[in-house]
């Protein structure tokens, strides 16, 4: 797979249009987990494909001083579906353009 980081932040994707996103020629999916309501539930459903990595936006990038527990509880799900933990990359739910 060509090395592609598709990032879908500032909301969580309809079971469908994740079903399509995950299925495009890139290498990673990052997804935001924060402000995405639901993305950590449409993930469980639909699982991840074995052939890609995920990029786990469980680190609040509008509040960075704030997510430790949260972040760490929202991974714990993410690996459980991922499975195997060198196809997860922890990440920012969005752009660091928010951190003053």
């Amino acid at each position: 797979l060509p090395a592609i980081n598709l990032c879908v932040h500032f909301d969580s994707l309809h079971p469908a249009v994740y079903r399509y996103v995950v299925a495009l020629p890139v290498q990673r999916v990052t997804l935001d987990f924060c402000r995405g309501s639901g993305m950590v539930e449409t993930l469980e459903a639909e699982g991840f494909p074995a052939t890609k990595e995920l990029g786990a936006g469980v680190v609040d990038a509008r509040n960075v001083w704030r997510s430790e527990e949260a972040a760490f509880a929202l991974l714990q799900r993410v690996r459980r579906v991922v499975g195997d933990d060198s196809r997860v990359v922890v990440s920012p739910s969005c752009s660091l353009m928010f951190v003053r």
